[in-house]
């Protein structure tokens, strides 16, 4: 699905220009080439991808946006699995330096992060929303598109509040994971434990921690299966299905990636029974 409005031509002279407007749903890998010629913000709403900018490159969820700089060479790639749905804008007009200062929107720094209840989101589909009424108010679509900018301003205020909000998010969940009975560890249920999205709960681990909930889930289940193998008469079996998995198999997989050895191996070593040479 692609949905796209011009409406440049309604405003020739404003503080804040709306050039045109959009929504699509990528295909899989995804991958526009152009060069814009004024300021376009794109924010997903489903999926994932990646954007590289001027400096560096990005992997991007729900919640986040990119922005794409006049006469900026970038570029973006839907995902090949679960490739992302996103509405954009592209806007113009003298305010627009301001908003980039304000805002703190540089080359260097071009990614945004919308708050749990997504406001920007909301401002951005309000301006989607007004752009395909039948009988189509201009001035609403400039009215919405400085709510949205407005909407950019108190995000970017509020970014060291979010920030902190995020790494208690990060605690909580921890505390579940600690806390919670084995084998049953879900990151739906944890996220929803703690009152925020799954893909939000995602994104904060990466940010923070450099790894997924689900591999912070295996990392624990690993390091409390190094315990009871040292410290009790378990099997291997037995051990495979306390902390939650239906196939053996994929519990010794688990256990050699992350320690690099097998349980039996681990056991015996750390028993005294075996030793490497190194």
């Amino acid at each position: 699905m692609k949905y796209q409005f011009c409406a440049v031509k309604h405003f020739r002279f404003s503080e804040l220009i709306p050039i045109q407007m959009g929504y699509e749903c990528c295909k899989p890998n995804n991958a526009p080439s152009f060069t814009p010629f004024n300021t376009i913000i794109h924010y997903i709403y489903k999926g994932s991808g990646v954007f590289t900018g001027k400096t560096s490159t990005y992997t991007l969820m729900p919640g986040q946006a990119f922005v794409m700089f006049p006469y900026q060479t970038a570029s973006h790639v839907a995902d090949g699995i679960d490739p992302w749905e996103y509405g954009w804008i592209e806007f113009a007009g003298a305010s627009v330096p301001e908003i980039y200062n304000a805002s703190k929107i540089t080359m260097s720094s071009p990614i945004i992060t919308d708050s749990t209840s997504q406001p920007l989101g909301k401002a951005l589909m309000g301006i989607l929303d007004a752009s395909k009424q039948e009988n189509i108010s201009y001035q609403m679509i400039l009215a919405r598109l400085w709510e949205f900018s407005d909407t950019l301003l108190q995000l970017r205020a509020n970014t060291e509040r979010t920030v902190a909000m995020s790494e208690i998010y990060i605690n909580q969940a921890i505390s579940y994971i600690h806390s919670a009975q084995i084998p049953p560890i879900d990151v739906s249920n944890i996220a929803k434990h703690i009152g925020i999205d799954r893909s939000y709960l995602t994104q904060i681990f990466k940010k923070h921690l450099n790894i997924t909930p689900q591999q912070y889930i295996v990392n624990y289940k690993m390091t409390l299966a190094k315990d009871m193998l040292l410290k009790s008469s378990l099997t291997l079996a037995d051990v495979s299905d306390a902390l939650g998995y239906s196939d053996p198999v994929n519990f010794f997989k688990a256990f050699k990636k992350n320690h690099k050895l097998t349980p039996t191996t681990w056991r015996k070593i750390s028993s005294g029974e075996e030793r490497i040479d190194q």
